[in-house]
């Protein structure tokens, strides 16, 4: 059963839907709650009626595949005023996202209908108030399948992308990816990576030139790749909140579709200063 698609929640002045990977969401303003759940019709397995059958035996009336859900429990970090969050619920071996929802303030919660067996649960919150946090869960024949979720406290990672001479360079793409391991496999031998979740857009005002942002989720055989980014603003600054202190991240700049540096760090070394000798002012 495919899943439902619900819109991200996220606060901006003009919103951009970026289309990147088999999910997209364009970004939407926040605080607001979330919207009516949709639900997919199942196609019947009767068969056709034909002068020679006029009506299917009994036996073969259709019959839905067994449904489940998942009850989860949110235990945060610490208490906290606001917080949105996305989850995500991958079937294993194919990788494709078989739920999602998105909630916010809210610490328990269910997804489904869900198919019996093994699935991969990531829950993470796209502008970083909560750690990302993973899970591999079973889900039962027939009723509710529990799960807590522990998600970690984040932290923020400012920094400023210079040229040679020091002075900032705005406009420039800042991204930050991170692995979020499930320590059980995820992917079957040989599969392809499937079920990429993805969105952004991009905030502009009187007083502030465009800076775009996005998004990304993807799994790999043992886990997921989370990815963030948002462009340089004036004198080439950069903020973003980031999922924890303590892991490791890959950062990239990139000038267009380009990447023009490459390096891994802790986020706890914030504030950044990030040297890129020759680069100019994208908008020249």
């Amino acid at each position: 059963m495919k899943g439902r698609r619900i819109a991200l929640l996220i606060p901006v002045l003009i919103a951009v839907a970026v289309p990147v990977g088999m999910l997209v969401l364009p970004a939407r303003s926040l605080p607001e709650q979330p919207p009516a759940q949709a639900t997919l019709a199942v196609a019947s397995s009767e068969p056709p009626r034909t002068p020679g059958n006029p009506d299917p035996p009994a036996d073969s009336a259709p019959r839905l595949p067994a449904e489940c859900w998942l009850q989860v429990t949110l235990e945060l970090p610490a208490p906290m005023d606001y917080y949105d969050f996305t989850a995500l619920v991958f079937a294993t071996g194919t990788v494709a996202v078989e739920e999602h929802v998105e909630h916010a303030n809210i610490d328990h919660f269910a997804i489904g209908p869900l198919k019996p067996g093994k699935k991969g649960v990531l829950l993470y919150s796209a502008r970083g108030y909560l750690g990302p946090v993973a899970a591999m869960v079973e889900m039962a024949e027939k009723g509710d399948t529990p799960l807590t979720l522990r998600p970690g406290n984040p932290t923020t990672i400012e920094g400023t992308v210079v040229d040679a001479s020091g002075k900032g360079v705005p406009g420039l793409e800042v991204e930050f990816t991170v692995e979020v391991p499930l320590g059980q496999r995820l992917l079957a031998e040989g599969a392809t990576h499937y079920g990429v979740f993805s969105g952004g857009g991009a905030t502009s005002s009187r007083f502030r030139r465009s800076e775009s942002y996005g998004f990304s989720v993807s799994p790999t055989e043992t886990g997921f790749r989370l990815s963030q980014s948002k462009s340089t603003g004036e004198e080439g600054r950069f903020s973003m909140r980031w999922y924890s202190s303590s892991t490791p991240v890959v950062l990239r700049i990139r000038k267009g579709t380009r990447a023009i540096k490459e390096e891994s760090f802790l986020p706890s070394a914030s504030p950044l200063r990030v040297v890129i000798p020759g680069v100019e002012d994208p908008s020249k």
